[in-house]
């Protein structure tokens, strides 16, 4: 399986989504920044939330770029014409 960003099948999502999604944040985070209501505190709060959810969706995105799939393969004994087991 291959995506718009070269990545095969045993790779956990697309480099194009990672970038985007960092792109998008960026953005969001100025302009949040820009409307944000700064004399309330539940406004300076709120924006920590977000903040801090931003941070550890980026962080998750970063550190789960590459997951090993499990390849399904046949025993070499097998491929031989021997019982793949030979305690059995």
């Amino acid at each position: 399986m291959k995506c718009a960003g070269g990545a095969t099948g045993t790779q956990s999502g697309c480099p194009a989504v990672r970038y985007g999604y960092y792109a998008v944040a960026a953005v969001y985070l100025v302009w949040r920044t820009g409307v944000i209501n700064w004399h309330s505190p539940y406004g300076i709060l709120i924006y920590l939330a977000e903040l801090y959810g931003i941070i550890t969706t980026g962080l998750f995105l970063f550190v789960s770029q590459k997951v090993f799939v499990p390849i399904k393969s046949v025993p070499a004994a097998a491929v031989r014409g021997g019982r793949a087991d030979p305690d059995v």
